[in-house]
C-alpha cells in the first residue's frame, strides 16, 4: 500500500486497504493508532467499482458525532458481519441524540430491536451516519460487544442454542482473503 501511495497518495482503494492493514495489526494487539485505521477506512466511499453504496430515500445531514440531533439514522452497509461488529457502537450513539433508529435488513432486526427503533428502507429522519463510521464519528475507542451476546442466543427458536460458523466470506467479494466472517 506504502508504494502505491508514494505514486498517488490518493489513490482510495489503496487508503482504504492500508486502514484494513492496520485494523488487522489492532486486532492482533499490535500497538497501532485506532483513529488512523478508522480514517482510511472512510475511503471506502471512494473505491473505484467496489465503492459502498449508503440507501437514503431523503437528503439527511451528515451527522458530526457531537450535536444533540433530533433523529439520527444509522445507514445499512457493508454486510451482516460489518452490521454486527460496528452495533457495539450504538449505545454510545442513541446517548447523543434524541432518537436513533437503525436501517437493517429484515433479517437483522431482532439483533437491534427493542433497544434500537429499525427501518428496512424509508429513513425519514434529521440527520444521518455510516454504520461503520460511528467511532470515528463520535471518536471513541474500540468498545466491546457483550450486549450482542444476550441478543443472539436469546432471540433463536425454541430457545435452543444454534451456533453458526464460517471458514471463508464471499468467494466473490473482493477482500476477501481478509475478511472477517460472523
Amino acid at each position: 500500500y506504502v508504494a502505491a501511495l508514494k505514486k498517488d497518495p490518493h489513490y482510495a482503494d489503496a487508503l482504504w486497504n492500508m486502514g484494513n492493514a492496520i485494523f488487522r495489526k489492532y486486532c492482533s494487539n499490535k500497538i497501532t493508532d485506532w483513529f488512523t485505521a478508522l480514517e482510511y477506512y472512510e475511503y471506502r466511499f471512494h473505491r473505484s467499482g467496489t465503492a459502498v453504496k449508503l440507501r437514503a430515500s431523503q437528503d439527511l445531514l451528515e451527522w458530526d458525532g457531537v450535536t444533540r440531533v433530533p433523529h439520527l439514522i444509522v445507514l445499512a452497509e457493508q454486510g451482516f458481519g460489518d452490521q454486527i461488529m460496528f452495533a457495539r457502537f450504538l449505545a454510545e450513539a442513541k446517548s447523543r441524540v434524541d432518537r436513533l433508529t437503525v436501517q437493517c435488513e429484515p433479517r437483522m432486526a431482532p439483533i437491534y430491536e427493542p433497544e434500537y427503533e429499525v427501518c428496512y428502507k424509508e429513513t425519514v429522519g434529521t440527520h444521518a451516519v455510516a454504520m461503520c463510521s460511528l467511532p470515528l464519528t463520535m471518536r471513541v475507542p474500540l468498545c466491546d460487544g457483550r450486549f450482542l451476546a444476550h441478543k443472539l442466543v436469546r432471540k433463536v427458536p425454541n430457545g435452543e442454542l444454534d451456533v453458526g460458523v464460517t471458514w471463508s466470506g464471499s468467494k466473490t467479494h473482493v477482500n476477501n482473503a481478509y475478511r472477517s466472517t460472523t
